[in-house]
């Protein structure tokens, strides 16, 4: 879920905790990570997203007053709803007095099988260093001035990236062409907007996006013969292809996303909002 619009709103909102570390419990649905928070006096299952601003919420679950604020995302956009969050808990992480941004889920919950609450995004989560271990299935909360305590063992590979509203947004290639991703743990699979099609090596499957309107939207999944991101080079990367996310990725200044199908393949991975680092290890 894409919000570019209520990014201050929702930092401001975040109250200051004082703690060094905290290790928190993830479950996996596919690439999707799962984890467990509360929001006012409900407990539940939430998604862990980096391409969202700050707190979502599913309409299934909770009811608010319209929003001035749109909702935009790879299907395009739709108006959304909003909700006073007097407590939030997630681990460590707490806010109070924020709010939620309220829209419809459910096409998400039914493909992980469990009832989700919501989305946890950068408004929550920009003061942090966040090490996400798919081996041990924790993510290991660093809060400021805290950061980069963790490094016992150095990273395969460090990559800086930039803030472009809410998107942690890296620099890499496909082939000769330089290209600039966003990092979105929220995205099944890596994307591609439009793009030269000689870029293309196999174009392997036609497959389905799912839009924030919850519409089915044709395209296709590509493999890239190589894509490099920092130092590294990668072989056969999958791709989906979506032309309805051009709106979106322009306005943010990005060519597409690198998702969960992509960070899994780390035994562990870390985001650093702080130092603007994105670290992995093999």
């Amino acid at each position: 879920m894409k919000v570019t619009s209520t990014i201050i709103l929702l930092i401001l909102a975040i109250s200051t905790v004082s703690f060094a570390k905290c290790s928190i419990p993830f479950e996996l649905s596919g690439s999707l990570i799962i984890v467990e928070a509360k929001v006012n006096n409900e407990r539940g299952k939430f998604i862990l997203d980096t391409g969202a601003p700050g707190l979502i919420l599913n309409a299934k679950y909770f009811e608010g007053k319209p929003s001035e604020y749109m909702v935009v995302g790879t299907g395009g956009q739709i108006d959304a709803h909003e909700q006073e969050v007097t407590f939030f808990k997630w681990g460590c992480l707490k806010a109070i007095n924020t709010k939620g941004l309220i829209i419809d889920l459910s096409y998400l919950e039914e493909s992980i099988g469990v009832p989700l609450l919501g989305l946890i995004g950068y408004g929550m989560i920009f003061d942090t260093e966040l090490v996400i271990d798919y081996t041990t299935k924790t993510i290991d909360v660093y809060k400021a001035p805290w950061l980069s305590r963790h490094k016992k063992q150095s990273p395969s590979m460090t990559v800086s990236f930039k803030l472009n509203y809410h998107f942690p947004v890296i620099h890499g290639s496909i082939k000769s062409q330089d290209i600039a991703l966003a990092i979105d743990t929220g995205a099944r699979s890596n994307l591609l907007c439009d793009i030269d099609k000689s870029l293309i090596f196999k174009a392997k499957k036609a497959t389905y996006l799912v839009g924030v309107d919850q519409v089915l939207i044709p395209t296709n999944q590509v493999i890239i013969e190589r894509t490099t991101i920092g130092d590294a080079h990668f072989a056969h990367l999958e791709y989906v292809l979506s032309h309805t996310a051009n709106a979106l990725a322009k306005q943010a200044d990005f060519e597409g996303f690198i998702g969960g199908q992509f960070l899994k393949r780390w035994s562990k991975w870390a985001i650093n909002y702080r130092k603007k680092e994105i670290y992995f290890w093999e």
